[in-house]
């Protein structure tokens, strides 16, 4: 597609007809996720993309945010289990355009907003699970992330440290903080 659109690769540089050198920039207001960018950065240069990671504060990040004024960001978001109207908001075509909205890939596109209505009116599980098979299909066809990491499971710490009285006080109804005992003390 990059050939196509006129794209080239001279010198080890991705360049547009006019010699001008393909840029993306990251942005971020916090470096916690940069180590997780840097080996696509990396990736990219190899590419003959010139890429970088931006490091702003917090304000300015989220006012660029807010006018969708960046190439690309990190970000991480949640969603409900059971999806609902916050679909809309995250990948509806009036959120695309709307400031301020979730919608920072810029998706407008109408098959997805049928395609979120049909998330949302669906009345019977069966419906639900099918639609959003098809969303998710759709959206992933439609390539507006890159995503860094997924675990299909939830990992849980623990210390064994405390435990709880072999007899409860009195006055136990339900698991309070005060009556947690450290173990061997």
């Amino acid at each position: 597609m990059l050939k196509e659109a006129g794209w080239t690769i001279q010198g080890g540089k991705l360049l547009d007809a006019k010699g001008k050198n393909f840029t993306i920039e990251f942005l971020d207001d916090d470096g916690g996720l940069e180590r997780h960018t840097a080996p696509f950065i990396k990736n990219l240069k190899l590419l003959g993309i010139e890429a970088n990671f931006r490091l702003v504060d917090p304000p300015q990040f989220q006012r660029r945010l807010n006018d969708f004024d960046f190439d690309a960001t990190v970000r991480r978001f949640s969603v409900s289990t059971v999806p609902g109207e916050s679909l809309r908001a995250f990948f509806g075509s009036k959120a695309a355009s709307m400031q301020g909205s979730n919608n920072l890939s810029g998706i407008a596109d109408p098959i997805v907003d049928l395609l979120v209505e049909q998330v949302i009116g669906a009345d019977s599980r069966e419906k639900l699970r099918t639609a959003c098979k098809v969303l998710d299909r759709r959206l992933r066809a439609g390539r507006y992330w890159v995503p860094q990491w997924y675990s299909g499971t939830h990992k849980l710490a623990y210390w064994d440290e405390f435990a709880r009285p072999s007899a409860p006080p009195p006055t136990y109804d339900r698991a309070i903080p005060t009556i947690w005992w450290a173990k061997g003390k």
